[in-house]
């Protein structure tokens, strides 16, 4: 937050126009009359002392008081017309106690002048004896009481502030707009063999230069780097099978925020078969894509993304606050020490629990997708009220004043001023059509989602021929055996069938399901060598219980043993077993690795599952789920490899 603005900047004369009427000719404060008490009165252990003067009275306990002496309240006129971030209203008191000590807590009650401005919040301010000022805990006043006290432990000099809050929510009311329309002006991305990479696919992205951005081949693999431009959190959201290979020290993974936050047995927030990074304003994301991509990449200011901007301008208010307050909080960078907290964790547990509980609290009162974007109806107000709760709560755990003045009572104030502000801050932003259109819609015309989508080009799938054993039944290197210990029937009838993925006799399905024996080479030893997916490179062997097998030739159609899909998906042949259906009738087909989808079949023709129609082969993909009663229809997607069983 080093280039904002503070948002509270009442310490300088003339920073506020406080409509306050009660105030005589020489600009003092109107106040009760009172009898000024030079010598001060009695006081003593035990008993409780009360002493006025000008509008000010001071209450000390009994239980407060050591010893005997004179408590005394006076004028001090030297005090500066302005401190601790506040405007001076009549004149400043000196209160002494001589003689006795002070032991606990003293109440201060300063007289609030009629006519005082609603918009202006009274606070008492105090030297705090080592030549600064400090806000004392003060009960939270509202408009129309004609006092407001304070507790103090030790006696000096102070006086009665206001503190504009309209003012300070103007100030952030313009922050918040500027982030939200601004742009950081970030470089145009570069990268390195963007005319290889359109060789292969289209690229197509929206307009605008919210976001900057680059494709292209490095090192061999196909890239996408992404610079948020906006002086907003930019939410990318990209495939799962995708991986992020240089800017995650500026932001944090969906993924990982999700599993930081959740508790046992709850859904996962992020969307089905995506990841999402979260990039601060001027930071880049350089994403590996497949090596023919098929896919779109989103970048918008979502749900979280607004919600952790409202959060920064939270805690740059309560920085500010706290600072004129005298209350030492660090809250500079906390976005990424959260993203750090949140991949590999925070020895401070306290600041760990206050951040986690914070986020959990927005999931779980505003919505049921971390990641959807925000609706203005949910964001505006009840995201303002969160904040000032949220941040309350991390700058406790990890203010750098452990001992907090007066036992922690002085962030009772700050919070009540904090919360006035994002009050009337909320008030502000629906009042500003600009700001509701830019939450409303994240920029409008600014680009709110971009999208960058690859489109493969025609390039014929790639057919791969499997042949994993040497002649004297070995395999080849690269590939691992693993020994099962156990017999495998491969013709319990007497006949024997080939596995539906071969192209060359002698390459059997074997077993039941659960042997998962659906492509086996058995040797001359009659010894079964089967595979599990082509690209694992690992065989498993058996022995045969037959002492001779039938002759198998290849099916006339066979299925592909395992399929690369342009997203750079890997599906594997189903081999039985019990899978949920679909709605609409169509069946799984090919198992696929780390996404929510499969390669479906058609039940009304035939069980088509694969197009050869064209060089560029394709399938169709979809979700199983036996409950649903209707589900999107199967995608379309092009296949960039399909493995085949050989000899």
């Amino acid at each position: 937050m080093g280039a904002m603005r503070p948002l509270v900047v009442m310490a300088s004369v003339g920073a506020l126009v406080l409509g306050v009427t009660a105030c005589s000719k020489d600009g003092k404060a109107s106040s009760p009359a009172a009898t000024a008490t030079p010598s001060g009165v009695p006081v003593e252990a035990g008993t409780a002392a009360e002493a006025s003067h000008g509008g000010v009275k001071v209450v000390l306990p009994g239980s407060s008081v050591g010893g005997s002496g004179r408590l005394r309240v006076e004028d001090d006129t030297s005090l500066p017309r302005d401190a601790a971030g506040l405007h001076r209203f009549g004149d400043g008191v000196r209160v002494e106690l001589s003689g006795a000590q002070l032991k606990g807590r003293a109440t201060v009650t300063f007289a609030v002048p009629a006519g005082w401005d609603p918009n202006v919040v009274p606070v008492v301010a105090w030297q705090d004896g080592h030549g600064g000022w400090r806000w004392l805990p003060t009960s939270q006043w509202r408009p129309g009481q004609p006092t407001v006290t304070a507790q103090t432990d030790h006696f000096s000099s102070g006086f009665l502030g206001g503190f504009d809050i309209k003012a300070a929510a103007s100030e952030a009311l313009s922050w918040l707009g500027n982030r939200l329309s601004g742009r950081a002006g970030v470089a145009q991305p570069r990268c390195n063999g963007e005319t290889t990479l359109r060789t292969r696919v289209k690229v197509v992205s929206d307009g605008g230069d919210s976001v900057k951005w680059c494709a292209g081949v490095e090192s061999g693999h196909a890239v996408l780097r992404i610079a948020n431009n906006r002086l907003a959190f930019t939410q990318v959201t990209y495939p799962n099978q995708w991986k992020v290979i240089a800017g995650d020290r500026f932001g944090f993974s969906g993924d990982a925020l999700t599993q930081w936050i959740a508790t046992g047995g709850e859904k996962v927030l992020t969307p089905r078969g995506k990841s999402v990074i979260l990039i601060p304003r001027g930071e880049s994301v350089t994403l590996r894509l497949p090596d023919v991509p098929d896919a779109t990449v989103w970048a918008e200011i979502s749900q979280v993304a607004y919600v952790l901007q409202i959060i920064e301008l939270a805690m740059s208010v309560r920085k500010a606050v706290s600072k004129a307050a005298g209350q030492a909080v660090e809250t500079d960078g906390w976005m990424e020490r959260l993203a750090k907290t949140v991949t590999t964790g925070d020895p401070s547990k306290a600041w760990t629990e206050a951040a986690k509980g914070c986020l959990k609290s927005f999931r779980d009162e505003y919505t049921d997708n971390f990641f959807e974007v925000a609706e203005v109806t949910k964001s505006i107000k009840e995201s303002m009220k969160f904040a000032a709760r949220c941040t309350a709560e991390m700058a406790r755990a990890q203010t750098t004043d452990v001992a907090m003045f007066l036992g922690g009572l002085v962030f009772g104030v700050i919070d009540f001023v904090v919360s006035t502000i994002g009050a009337a801050l909320s008030l502000l932003i629906i009042s500003a059509r600009e700001i509701v259109d830019s939450v409303a819609s994240f920029g409008g015309k600014s680009n709110p989602i971009y999208g960058i989508s690859f489109v493969p080009k025609s390039v014929p799938t790639e057919v791969i021929k499997v042949d994993p054993l040497m002649k004297s039944g070995g395999a080849k290197s690269g590939w691992k055996v693993e020994d099962t210990g156990k017999i495998l029937e491969c013709a319990p009838s007497g006949e024997a069938y080939p596995s539906p993925a071969a192209v060359s006799s002698g390459i059997y399905s074997c077993g039941y399901v659960a042997d998962g024996a659906d492509v086996c080479w058995v040797t001359e030893q009659q010894i079964a060598m089967c595979g599990g997916a082509p690209w694992d490179k690992r065989l498993y062997r058996w022995t045969v219980n037959e002492s001779v097998l039938p002759s198998v030739k290849p099916e006339a159609n066979p299925y592909p043993w395992g399929l690369e899909l342009s997203d750079g998906t890997r599906c594997r042949l189903r081999n039985g077993g019990s899978w949920s259906g679909r709605p609409d009738g169509w069946n799984g087909a090919y198992y696929c690795e780390g996404v929510n989808f499969v390669v479906l079949a058609d039940t009304n023709h035939d069980y088509r599952y694969l197009d050869k129609s064209t060089p560029t082969w394709k399938v169709w993909v979809g979700d199983l789920d036996d409950s649903a009663k209707s589900m999107p229809p199967p995608k379309v997607m092009a296949v960039t490899k399909a493995y085949f069983a050989s000899n």
